[in-house]
């Protein structure tokens, strides 16, 4: 865009001179130029007058061009930015999430512990990440060991003080910290807090950039969410439970062949002791002597 617009400004500027000349030429030596029917030399000065005007208005034109196509140009660079930005950034991500306990009994209650998690799904390290939660995390009493829900409290609202809680947290880097378990807290009419924002801010690896995000941790809007089971915990479950019966299973075999071995031996005994006398008579039989007539 800049060689058009330097030769309308070009051609502008020769125009003009070519106007000055000639009306210095009329000035200094008449119009001993002119021949019949030609304009006069102020019809020719009104002429180039409205041809440079003519061509300043496009010289105009041009430069607006210019200056739309660079801002156009400046714009498309400073989404190039930032796009690149974005695609080599952190991104720290603060949810709540909900963990399916899973039991034996496939019909036991559905049940599962509730954490609020912080972890860095971007590709890149995050530094110095603060974070602020408000109003401050309240919980049941009856989900922790007596007179220890207050100081594990205290200790995870100090956590989300707006002090440096990560120096540098690495990509996929998840940690938890415990808020309940549902359905009693989802389910809670206490009064406890069912909303919480949490404000994070961090920066890169460089801290060349700084980034501010805020989170809502809504217990009534994650009542909908899907808690999902790992197949493969359940499938260990469903084993196990397998186990459990096929150990029945022996037990009960076991205890059978014992119950007949014990009537086998007690049954053995009674033959041998109703054998005994049997034999006690024959003997006896056998030594007296047989009456002579």
């Amino acid at each position: 865009m800049r060689r058009p617009l330097l030769v309308s400004l070009a051609a502008v500027a020769a125009l003009a001179v070519v106007a000055v000349l000639l009306r210095v030429s009329v000035t200094m030596f008449g119009s001993w130029w002119r021949f019949a029917g030609a304009p006069t030399a102020d019809e020719w000065s009104a002429f180039f007058g409205a041809f440079v005007v003519v061509g300043l208005v496009f010289a105009w034109y041009q430069l607006r061009q210019v200056d739309q196509s660079n801002r156009a140009l400046a714009e498309s660079n400073e989404e190039v930015r930032r796009v690149n930005i974005e695609l080599v950034r952190p991104r720290v991500l603060v949810d709540l999430d909900y963990e399916h306990s899973l039991f034996k009994n496939r019909r036991a209650q559905f049940s599962g512990n509730i954490t609020i998690v912080v972890r860095n799904v971007g590709p890149s390290n995050a530094r110095d990440v603060r974070l602020t939660i408000s109003p401050p995390i309240e919980s049941l009493e009856h989900f922790f060991k007596p007179n220890m829900m207050t100081e594990y409290l205290a200790g995870v609202n100090s956590k989300f003080s707006g002090s440096v809680l990560f120096p540098h947290l690495a990509p996929g880097r998840r940690h938890g910290y415990f808020l309940g378990r549902f359905p009693d807290l989802t389910d809670d009419e206490s009064g406890l807090p069912r909303r919480y924002t949490v404000v994070a801010t961090y920066t890169d690896a460089h801290a060349a950039h700084r980034f501010e995000e805020t989170f809502i941790l809504d217990l009534d809007v994650n009542r909908s969410i899907e808690v999902t089971t790992d197949p493969v915990a359940r499938l260990g479950k469903d084993v196990e439970v397998v186990g459990d019966e096929l150990k029945l299973i022996r037990q009960g075999v076991q205890s059978n062949f014992r119950l007949q071995r014990e009537q086998s031996d007690r049954n053995l005994r009674n033959r041998r002791v109703n054998s005994i006398p049997n034999a006690s008579a024959s003997r006896n039989n056998r030594r007296k002597p047989p009456r002579r007539r």
